[in-house]
């Protein structure tokens, strides 16, 4: 194929001008390879000369000289002003006659010769690229392989790391081993061509080598309003012989092994993608992405340079996470300005007219009109800006300046564009990250969790019926608009949010139960802990009210864990400490608290859970709407939950066994279960009792311990040749006891360091003014006027009495029990109402013994009863038949 060819027919030029739109002088101009003039309008071009054959075919007829005579007329006059006719001028007084030019025997016979050119060059090549019967390219054909509107795919490049050391296009290889986003879409190409130089120029070989073939291509993303095209830059460094295309970085997707397998796949991505947007709430296990979908890392503060392992809920939030950092996404929208290699197209070279053969004496001399054919590049993107229904209406809504709604559809073909990433919440890192999204699966209302779940009896009731209630008047008011009758604050807007203070021994279930009534009401938890709101009053109140903000809108249950941190009494020595509780309480001087202040017009679910309560400042009670007390279990209470996380291990062992082939674990329930029992004695008396997060990690460590012990007996058994059974795994007490002495023993150490002299946690916690583990009362009702209280435990011989027309009682020294709007209910024993503890006696009104659990005689039956501020309270005769906790056909 020729690097070049000059056309020197007027009427060519004029047929070529005509077609273009342009207003071309007839100087001789220049095209140069890949001839992007004639491929751009080869349909053009041959549609003209199929009129012209229907008019001058017939040999018969006289050609139409029409050249000869329009140089006569033009003769005498400078050659600047040979040019066509602009729309101002007359055909008349016209320099040129145009319509004979365009329109003769003599422009037939020139344009034949134009497409006889085109058939012997170009469209041999074309039809080879087009059907991918060309394997191999050379580098001045990349033109013809890539035209703007044209799907390519980029397949996950694989980059040698360590190679790229040293390299100064490390840079550039670096992005391209971070590139994820395979599916594109051409929208302008340029460059592939050396500059032009004269033949006596002599200029560095950096400087006459080719251009790079760059190629802008997009993606579409999404940026919290709308979806839109996302561009980057694929550049292809000049080469010497032919290569396979598909070595290419980037090569259509007729070339692609299993394309159509592929495109459907990203297809259906798509569709989860554009899902995705809505649905919001999903769950997430994978590791995140540290770069955007072309391979430029993700410039965002904070964000670490390498993946992160992530499980658990998250929320997709384009918006939310573009408001707190516009680096998180690529930007939407085409480049201002597209690349222009102009040098292509511009050559110092004087063509002269001599005299004679001799060269001696010239009579003229021009330079070369040299097509400039990078307009075509530039035109063949405006086209397809024109005729893309996507980008078409991308731009109609992009550049309205009335904010009319303009739907965006996207085909098949524009699915596949769609990101495989989005940006998202992860509620256990308390921050964005970009998430791949084929590990995004939905989540589900699950109610099995909170069926499982060991409370106390009424607890589960009250919490779902205020949940309940909670969402019903959130979905009347976004239905209907806002109702100040619904609103039980005289002030409108505030307290529309429902607050709980979970607070008792630790490991009971006080973050289990948040926990499932989010998954009950398939609402995202959103676990927040002091340490995420800062140190400073400055930084807590910054974080807090971004943490509030983001839950109220995602309708997320928010979960404050260990809540006493920020909410204990404040002290006159600490001034700092004073000054972050300050954020979180009512300033009793001047300074309303920030934190009283948003939770009191926040309307979602909070979580305060803590197993220090008798640290918490008066000034935030009034806050909390209900208080749920969470005590030791009880030997009921521990039993149910062995048989629970027995059914929970039979359940994951046989899928591991499904999955692995191996066989199931063999579990001998009556056996452990009488193990439980012996256990909980041996417990009660050492006053160490498990609670459930210790029964769970018991049952987690003795089935690891079975699962091994049968691997190694496989492993001896590998040197018989002779095939033999895989050793059956089986869960024995003795891994239990195993566990038991390990727990035991960091128990009494612990004791032993902090120098208690063998006292449990309750009873440090006791001494702490944490926690009054000891404190029960038996009668089933809520304390009265006048209630004898009375504790067992062995410091209970400073007892106080109030009187005096205020609420008496009397229990050990120290700080008295919280009972902040619920009480809480109890009872020890496996019946009803038992006769009360020898030395028991009551003032008037239902009685109400303090005593030491662990002291108790049998069948004894303590409660403790929550009633929330307001309600009735129930009387102890109708209570005589409650359990300790709720069963699971008690709702």
């Amino acid at each position: 194929m020729p690097e070049r060819i000059r056309i020197n027919s007027h009427p060519l030029l004029a047929i070529l001008s005509h077609i273009a739109s342009k207003d071309w002088s007839l100087r001789p101009r220049v095209f140069l390879q890949p001839f992007k003039m004639f491929v751009h309008y080869d349909k053009q071009i041959r549609d003209y000369l199929k009129d012209l054959e229907g008019k001058w075919a017939d040999p018969k007829r006289p050609i139409r000289r029409v050249v000869e005579s329009m140089e006569a007329q033009s003769n005498g006059r400078d050659d600047n002003q040979a040019k066509f006719p602009k729309a101002s001028q007359s055909r008349d007084t016209a320099a040129y006659d145009l319509a004979n030019l365009l329109d003769s025997r003599e422009a037939l016979l020139d344009l034949r010769c134009l497409v006889r050119f085109m058939d012997r060059y170009l469209a041999p090549v074309l039809r080879r690229f087009d059907n991918a019967s060309l394997k191999k390219i050379e580098f001045e054909d990349l033109w013809y392989l890539f035209k703007p509107g044209d799907g390519v795919y980029a397949p996950a490049p694989k980059v040698n790391t360590i190679a790229m050391m040293g390299d100064r296009t490390a840079p550039e290889k670096s992005r391209r081993s971070n590139r994820y986003q395979t599916a594109w879409r051409v929208l302008h190409v340029s460059g592939g061509r050396s500059p032009l130089t004269a033949d006596e120029e002599t200029k560095p070989l950096m400087e006459s080598r080719p251009h790079d073939f760059t190629m802008i291509c997009y993606y579409l993303d999404f940026n919290g309003a709308q979806i839109g095209p996302a561009v980057c830059s694929f550049v292809i460094k000049p080469f010497e012989s032919a290569v396979d295309i598909t070595s290419l970085e980037v090569f259509p997707w007729r070339y692609a092994p299993k394309g159509p397998a592929i495109r459907e796949r990203l297809r259906k991505e798509g569709e989860l993608f554009r899902e995705y947007i809505d649905t919001k709430h999903l769950h997430y296990d994978g590791t995140s992405l540290t770069h955007h979908p072309c391979g430029r890392p993700v410039q965002v503060e904070g964000i670490a340079n390498h993946p992160e392992a992530i499980e658990g809920q998250v929320i997709v939030g384009f918006e939310e996470g573009m408001q707190i950092d516009p680096g998180w996404l690529s930007p939407i929208g085409f480049p201002d300005d597209l690349p222009v290699y102009s040098s292509e197209v511009i050559e110092n070279y004087s063509v002269r007219l001599w005299t004679n053969r001799d060269q001696v004496t010239s009579t003229d001399s021009w330079n070369d009109t040299i097509h400039q054919d990078y307009q075509i590049d530039k035109l063949r993107h405006s086209e397809l800006v024109e005729s893309d229904p996507f980008l078409k209406a991308w731009e109609s809504r992009f550049f309205n300046d009335d904010d009319v709604e303009v739907e965006q559809e996207l085909r098949d073909e524009d699915l596949i564009l769609l990101p495989t990433r989005v940006l998202a919440y992860v509620f256990r890192e308390r921050r964005f990250a970009l998430l791949r999204l084929s590990q995004l699966h939905k989540c589900k209302a699950d109610s099995d969790g909170f069926a499982n779940l060991k409370l106390l009896r009424g607890y589960k009731k009250m919490v779902k019926s205020l949940v309940l209630t909670h969402f019903m008047k959130k979905k009347v008011t976004q239905s209907f608009g806002r109702s100040n009758s619904i609103d039980f604050d005289v002030v409108h807007g505030k307290s529309k949010g429902l607050v709980f203070l979970l607070h008792g021994v630790p490991g009971v279930g006080k973050t289990s139960t948040a926990e499932c009534v989010a998954e009950a009401t398939g609402k995202p938890l959103f676990p927040i802990t002091c340490g995420d709101l800062g140190l400073t009053p400055e930084h807590v109140e910054k974080t807090l009210r971004e943490i509030f903000h983001l839950a109220q809108l995602w309708d997320c249950v928010l979960l404050l864990d260990e809540a006493d941190i920020f909410l204990a009494q404040r002290t006159r020595t600490d001034l700092k400490r004073n000054a972050l509780v300050s954020v979180f309480q009512l300033d009793l001087y001047a300074n309303e608290s920030v934190f009283l202040r948003v939770l009191e017009y926040y309307s979602g679910i909070l979580f305060l859970t803590t197993n220090r309560v008798g640290v918490i400042d008066e000034a935030f009670k009034s806050r909390i709407h209900v208080t749920l007390l969470y005590p030791e279990l009880t030997e009921r209470q521990t039993q149910a939950i062995w048989r629970m996380n027995l059914d929970r291990l039979r359940k994951i062992d046989r899928e591991r066994a499904e999955r692995s082939d191996d066989p199931e674990m063999i579990i001998d329930d009556t056996a452990i279960m009488d193990y439980q029992k012996r256990h909980f004695q041996e417990c009660r008396k050492m006053n160490r009792s498990w609670n459930g997060r210790q029964i769970r990690n018991a049952f987690q460590t003795a089935s690891a311990l079975a699962l091994f012990d049968a691997h190694q007996a496989n492993i001896s058994k590998l040197n018989d040749e002779a095939e033999i059974e895989k050793a059956v795994p089986v869960l024995k007490v003795e891994y239990f006891e195993k566990v038991s002495v390990a727990s035991s023993n960091f128990d009494l150490y612990i004791s032993e360091a902090a120098g208690v002299g063998g006292k449990s946690e309750g009873e440090r916690a006791r001494d702490r003014g944490d926690r009054a583990d000891h404190l029960r009362f038996s009668g089933g009702a809520p304390l009265e006027p006048g209630t004898e209280l009375r504790s067992t435990a062995s410091n209970n011989v400073n007892n106080r009495r109030v009187s005096g027309g205020q609420d008496s009682f009397r229990g050990p020294q120290g700080p008295p029990p919280q009972y902040s709007g619920l009480n809480a209910l109890r009872e020890q024993g496996n019946s009803g109402f038992g006769s009360p503890p020898r030395g028991a006696s009551a003032q008037f009104g239902p009685s109400s013994n303090y005593f030491d659990p662990r002291q108790a005689p049998s069948g004894a039956g303590m409660y403790d009863y929550s009633q929330p501020p307001g309600m009735p309270v129930p009387h102890p005769s109708r209570q005589n038949t409650m359990h300790d906790f709720d069963e699971d056909d008690d709702e």
